[in-house]
């Protein structure tokens, strides 16, 4: 039994991708206190201007639960923010980086549509689909 065990493939895969990571662990320690550079951080000066615009707004400072709530969105704001700012990962379509000549109508020297003659067209596509 502990000779069939040990000859097992499923041990050596664990026993080497343990060794892996114990390799990469000692070879790239740590430090406990680092934090990514990416990280989102409000400083305590940050939190004391968010909790003023709070006193200026409703006339009284936030409890904890608001406080917590504020600080918990100015992160959420921030993380779209930086994201928002990054730059685009995926390609642009070549038809949609064309402006104008990317639109079929467009590129043929056709007009595009009017807007009210679209809206004229909503009632009766309405009633089509009743």
């Amino acid at each position: 039994m502990l000779r069939r065990l040990i000859s097992s493939p499923l041990l050596h895969f664990f026993a080497i991708g343990g060794l892996v990571f114990a390799l990469h662990s000692a070879l790239n320690p740590a430090a406990d206190g680092a934090q990514r550079a990416d990280a989102i951080t409000l400083s305590p000066e940050a939190a004391g201007q968010l909790a003023a615009q709070f006193a200026s707004v409703w006339g009284r400072p936030p409890d904890a639960a608001e406080l917590d709530g504020l600080m918990r969105d100015w992160a959420e704001e921030e993380a779209l923010v930086r994201e928002a700012s990054r730059p685009a990962a995926m390609p642009v379509h070549p038809a949609s980086s064309g402006g104008a000549a990317g639109h079929p109508a467009i590129a043929s020297g056709q007009a595009a549509p009017r807007a009210d003659a679209m809206q004229a067209a909503l009632p009766s596509a309405r009633q089509a689909a009743v």
